[in-house]
């Protein structure tokens, strides 16, 4: 954070950290004590003014249509545009010339503005499914460390995707995180396939379990 500041991923990073040691059985007034502190002056310290100068575009977009405002406002001319049924596959005008970074940050927008109302409720619907499947694989899995490794996994996939989405519909501040597995990119798309082998391994050696006590149990 110190040498590149990223605020977004680090904040990420700390809400999915408090999850697994909440989900570990440290005590909830332990982490308090010393992660408000560390929070407080982690934005005190390391906040950079384009930072607050996002935050001020997201809270009033139209006092600075040009510059702070410029990428939430034609987000939302995108997915106003695309109405509950969408435009059509690959027709979206506001990626051509209006819309800032439309294959990563924006891909969201994009997706309202072709596929409408009714492509972004499948989306949202995808992660949400891999939430739940996450969830179900850290619950049966055997042991802790799997169990840990497949919830801090599964919170730092759906985070990330729906840090993306909030910011695109402009309930968050404009940020610089990529929607997993949608969002053009190299190394991203690489490490989210890692993870998701990881998640699926858990899964997978889990299942071998089962099959190994039905065996001998016969």
């Amino acid at each position: 954070l110190w040498l590149q500041p990223n605020l977004s991923n680090a904040m990420m990073i700390f809400v999915a950290t408090i999850a697994l040691m909440l989900a570990g059985g440290v005590s909830f007034r332990l982490i308090g004590l010393f992660s408000l502190p560390a929070l407080i002056f982690g934005l005190w310290k390391f906040i950079q003014p384009y930072q607050l100068n996002r935050i001020k575009g997201w809270l009033d977009p139209w006092g600075d249509s040009q510059v702070t405002g410029y990428n939430l406002i034609q987000s939302y001319y995108a997915i106003g545009s695309g109405g509950f049924f969408g435009v059509g596959y690959g027709n979206s005008r506001q990626k051509l010339f209006w819309l800032p970074f439309s294959q990563t940050d924006f891909i969201f927008a994009v997706i309202a503005e072709e596929l409408g109302f009714i492509g972004c409720l499948v989306l949202i619907g995808l992660f949400v499914t891999l939430f739940l499947r996450g969830l179900r694989i850290a619950n049966l899995c055997a042991d802790n460390f799997g169990k840990l490794l497949a919830l801090g996994i599964t919170l730092l996939l759906v985070g990330q995707a729906f840090i993306n989405i909030g910011v695109t519909v402009g309930v968050l501040p404009v940020t610089g995180v990529t929607l997993p597995l949608i969002s053009h990119g190299g190394t991203s798309v690489v490490i989210t396939m890692f993870m998701l082998g990881i998640l699926l391994n858990i899964s997978r050696k889990r299942i071998r379990i089962v099959n190994q006590e039905a065996h001998y149990g016969r």
